[in-house]
Formats: structure tokens, sequence, C-alpha cells
């Protein structure tokens, strides 16, 4: 598709059921009503381009990051992946015959490496013009904040459980809630968005769910304090404590016997386990290993400086490579704030 008509793609992409159609013309006018006429020529020229049969054979092995097979289309072979077949069979039902249209979509697929390389560069291009600006690769790599040093201990049994509860707040307002895990002293429940919950705030909790099945005093409810909220990409996940001047020891009774009896039927929630082990692993092993030189990347006035790099017995050797004659380490002549 040549670049004057590559705007319209779209519009060509929309037309080409009704090429062979009476009253294609009519469409065209009514679809690309906006268009000036010789662009609406132009459309035409390229959808009757399209439309024109083709006899070329494909072979897509070694050009695709998918696997090839043979593929077999009016005993003819090509050599297609699973989503060059797929577009190959789109494409032949909308022109009803193998077409240059059907081959030239087939061998444009997203993972071509040509297409992929395409737009890699586009992409570089891009982020050469805004290097401030954060784009979808730069979010690729971004890597997952680990908090070293930062083990949570529990005073007592956590257990994932599901059930609905009303949340009152200080002005009385109901909060429809579902709990995510329980313990005696604690609640972790989720949310709407559209309620506007912050920390530090005093809520009063009916377990509606709990109430069908047990003696729990409906009249009164049980005083918690939101910890702290996390936003989550449909709900919101909010984290209360008891307060403790407003003590319930009927309730605390209640949950204790209740978390205890059902340990073997719902999960006792292992989180701060998982990420202590996890912590444990960087620190005490992958940390003191690595050959790798991590920088810290400080942001001072707006432009982006190397402050720090990470010092261990196996990578001492490559950091010393990067210091001048009086030991100033020169690496971050090496890290440019457009790298």
């Amino acid at each position: 598709m040549s670049q004057d008509i590559d705007q319209y793609a779209n519009i060509i992409e929309q037309l080409k059921p009704m090429i062979h159609e009476p009253e294609f013309n009519q469409v065209l006018n009514q679809v690309a009503s906006a268009i000036p006429k010789e662009k609406r020529f132009l459309i035409k020229m390229e959808l009757m381009r399209l439309a024109r049969p083709c006899t070329r054979l494909i072979d897509l092995r070694g050009l695709v990051s998918g696997k090839c097979r043979s593929f077999e289309h009016l005993n003819k072979h090509h050599y297609l992946d699973d989503i060059a077949i797929e577009t190959f069979e789109r494409q032949v039902r909308i022109f009803g015959e193998y077409t240059i249209g059907v081959y030239e979509a087939v061998t444009n697929t997203e993972n071509n490496y040509r297409v992929m390389h395409k737009k890699d560069q586009e992409q570089a291009k891009n982020e050469k013009n805004n290097p401030h600006k954060e784009t979808a690769t730069s979010k690729t790599y971004r890597a997952p904040l680990l908090k070293f040093g930062n083990f949570a201990q529990r005073g007592e049994e956590r257990m994932n459980f599901s059930v609905s509860i009303e949340m009152f707040t200080s002005q009385n307002k109901s909060v429809q809630a579902t709990t995510i895990d329980i313990s005696v002293n604690g609640l972790k429940v989720k949310t709407s968005k559209e309620h506007l919950l912050k920390e530090g705030e005093r809520l009063s909790i009916q377990f509606r769910g709990l109430e069908k099945e047990y003696s729990l005093d409906k009249r009164q409810g049980i005083a918690y304090v939101i910890k702290n909220v996390e936003s989550a990409q449909h709900d919101q996940r909010i984290n209360l404590i008891r307060q403790l001047d407003f003590p319930n020891p009927v309730f605390d009774k209640f949950f204790e016997h209740f978390i205890h009896g059902n340990k073997r039927r719902y999960k006792v929630n292992l989180d701060n386990t998982f990420t202590a082990i996890q912590n444990k692993t960087y620190e005490q092993y992958y940390i003191p290993n690595f050959a790798s030189i991590p920088v810290f990347i400080d942001c001072v006035d707006g432009e982006y400086t190397p402050r720090y790099a990470l010092a261990n017995d196996c990578n001492r050797e490559e950091i010393q490579y990067w210091a001048n004659e009086i030991q100033d380490l020169k690496i971050g002549y090496l890290l440019t704030e457009d790298r």
C-alpha cells in the first residue's frame, strides 16, 4: 500500500467485502464522502488491485515467530503458522478467493519478523524524540519493587475466607464489601472503587454472611479502623484492624473458635511467609553472587544521573575496570541520560 492511501487503510478494510458487489461505487461514495474525488479514485484502484487473483505460494518458515506447517488451499501447498492460517482463511472469506490482498495480509501479520522490526524502529524513533516519556517498552522492563529488611511478623493466624459484610462509616453510610482473609483482630476486604475510604477512618462492621448461620448480635457492629487502602484494577482492597478502645470479648471468642474449627476447610494465609522467603533469598543468595553491576539512577532537577553502584565479591573486578588512576568510577560516562 502506497503512502498516499496508507491513511485510508481503515476505509479500505471496511470496503473489501463490497469490491465485487454491484453497489460498490455507491457504498464507496457514502463511506468516503468526506474524501476528495481523486483520493476516492486511488482507494478504488487499490481495492481492485487487492481483489486481483494471486498464484504465488507463501512460505513463512523462518520469517515469523510461530511454528509453520503445510497448509493446502485449492491443491496448492503453503507453509504458514497458526496466525497466518487464520488470517488466510479470514481474508479468503472476505475476497471470495485467493487474491493479492490475501497474500499481503498473510505476509504482514503481527508476528512477522519484518513487521516487528519496523515497529521497533518506529518506537525507537519516538523514544528518541521524547526521551523522558514513559513508553510501553519501558514499562515492559520495569522491575518489581522488593523491600529488603521488611519481614512482617503476625501475632495471630490469618485465614483466607470470603463472606459478605456491611460496613458503616461515621456518617452511618452503608458500604457493601466481601472479606478476603480474616483474623481475630484484623480483616482484609474488597469493595467497589466508588466508595471513598481513607486510612484512619473508623468503621462499624456487620458480618451479614455469618449472621445467617451463627447467632451474632445483629444490633451492634464490630468496631474497626482502616489501616491502609490498596487500589486494584476493578476494586479496592482495605486492611482493617480492631479498635482496642471498643472491646468485644464475646465476638473475639467466637472468631477464635471459628478460625480454629475451619483451618482444615480454608487455607491459612501465608503471604507474609512467602514475602519473607523471597526477600531472604534475594538478600542471602542472589545479591552476594550476581556478576552484573546494578546502578542506581538519581533524578536531579529533571535530569537522570548514575549515583551508586552495588558491589559484591563477584562483580568487584568488573566495577574496578571503570575506575581511573585515582580510583574514581567513570561508569557514569557510559550511562548517558538518553540511554
